[in-house]
């Protein structure tokens, strides 16, 4: 990843965080936490040898995707912790979606096609009931090799020059939406957050219930509506992926 004026385009870009580049690393995160100025620090990795993703599950990092991790001091009650996680990811598909159809899928990745873009994965750290620190990781896919269930930005679209000006936009999605999720209220957010939610209003069978997959709630969770009253399903609880393939030769409705 060239980047040798990345610096001077940031700047350029409005974005006020410094930025940081490297050939390899074991993980963006783990590195950005050991550094004592980590505050509007940003990592970028062209690879990552150990790479990260929800509940430790590992996340493959080979050449030409964009891995970054991003330091923040914040002040909010750890019962809000999920505004980093779906401000970031808001904020993200805002600004790609103004090329590309890029969705969310909860409760943390970026869908494109019905196929698996990028991924978030935040880390906190908590004083007393409160945050004090964040550190937010995440791994688009631009030229880099991907799974079957997976997409490259760089193949469906020319709207990006190289890497170096995905990164730039995508630290512009990353710093709009945490400075409107941080502060504003959440009825509003979660109107904007659930327009874009990957499979919003699909009907599917889960825990012997015909389920409508209907939006997110403050805490979180994933909000279904079962036959007789509304549920609220936290990250860990059930895995949208797994249920999507299990549901590709089964009951699962598209509205």
């Amino acid at each position: 990843m060239v980047c040798l004026n990345l610096q001077q385009q940031a700047q350029q870009a409005g974005l006020r965080y410094s930025i940081r580049t490297i050939a390899v690393t074991d993980s963006t995160n783990a590195q950005l936490w050991q550094q004592v100025d980590r505050h509007d620090q940003v990592l970028i990795a062209a690879q990552q040898r150990d790479g990260r993703g929800q509940q430790g599950r590992s996340w493959l990092s080979p050449l030409g995707g964009l891995y970054l991790s991003l330091g923040l001091s914040v002040d909010l009650p750890a019962t809000e912790s999920s505004r980093l996680m779906f401000g970031s990811a808001w904020g993200v598909a805002q600004s790609l979606r103004s090329q590309v159809p890029v969705q969310l899928k909860w409760p943390n990745d970026l869908v494109l096609c019905d196929r698996k873009l990028g991924g978030i994965l935040v880390e906190t750290r908590l004083q007393g009931d409160r945050l004090r620190e964040a550190v937010i990781g995440l791994g688009l896919n631009w030229s880099n090799p991907v799974p079957e269930t997976g997409i490259a930005l760089s193949r469906v679209t020319t709207a990006w020059a190289d890497l170096p000006d995905l990164a730039i936009a995508v630290l512009q999605g990353l710093q709009a939406g945490l400075d409107r999720w941080l502060v504003a209220e959440w009825e509003t957010l979660l109107l904007q957050y659930d327009q874009w939610l990957y499979r919003r209003g699909d009907r599917f069978e889960w825990e012997q219930q015909t389920m409508t997959l209907i939006g997110i709630d403050p805490s979180g969770g994933l909000r279904l509506r079962g036959d007789d009253r509304d549920y609220c399903v936290q990250p860990g609880e059930l895995s949208l992926w797994q249920l999507l393939r299990n549901s590709e030769t089964g009951p699962l409705i598209r509205q």
